[in-house]
């Protein structure tokens, strides 16, 4: 067992065209602006060197799986996305794999983007790989679309790659994105009330049941996808 890589990501709140990033919801309005901005609800991935296959765990559900190969991963949906990731990044080496979130399975916070981003960082760093660049937006985005067997928007990446608020413009061919000055005040302005009623998009596997209506303040400027 080698020592463990570890990643956080934040979850988002939508202000604005939460839906408008779908192609080509924003190629048939032109102009479409949609506003989001990252909270303090954080998805986390550990990941170490293993021996004797691929281990997925989420220890507060008391979940394990083990494989020999990553698309094995694939057949259970709380395992499926780790088997995504690990076949896009060609990681034939075993690896264990342990997940976690504050975010509350089903509330429509990007709970399942943010676990994206954070194992994507973790398992790169695993095998001393670099995760950055412009396209990890449309990597991860294409990691997660395979696994929820649906297109996928690209807004929900924003937060959990950089932090901070964001105001994405598209337009044909791209989106041009802008993270603006976030004043002190904001962390004020902004209140979360989880509902009870669930969005279920098959690959929240870690989860906290949030019953109670709480205030999230808004998470500082910056990377936020932190590396162990």
């Amino acid at each position: 067992m080698g020592p463990w890589n570890e990643a956080s990501a934040p979850a988002r709140v939508d202000l604005a065209g939460g839906t408008l990033d779908l192609w080509p919801l924003h190629v048939l309005h032109p102009g479409s602006v949609t506003v989001n901005l990252a909270i303090d609800l954080r998805a986390r991935c550990r990941v170490r060197a293993a021996v004797g296959g691929f281990r997925v765990t989420v220890p507060e559900l008391g979940y394990e799986r083990t494989v020999q190969e990553p698309a094995r991963l694939l057949a259970d949906p709380r395992s499926a996305l780790a088997g995504a990731m690990l076949e896009a990044l060609e990681i034939d080496e075993p690896r264990e794999i342990e997940l976690s979130s504050d975010v509350p399975f089903g509330s429509g916070l990007g709970g399942s983007s943010a676990l994206t981003v954070a194992m994507a960082a973790a398992l790169a760093a695993s095998v001393e790989r670099a995760f950055d660049g412009d396209s990890r937006v449309e990597f991860v985005r294409d990691v997660e679309t395979r696994v929820l067997g649906k297109p996928a928007g690209t807004q929900d990446y924003y937060p959990p790659l950089s932090g901070g608020v964001h105001t994405l413009r598209f337009h044909p061919g791209g989106v041009a994105g802008m993270i603006p000055e976030l004043h002190r005040e904001a962390h004020d302005l902004v209140a979360l009330f989880p509902e009870e009623q669930s969005r279920d998009r098959r690959i929240d596997p870690p989860r906290h049941g949030h019953r109670d209506a709480h205030r999230q303040k808004v998470s500082g400027l910056g990377q936020l996808s932190r590396r162990g």
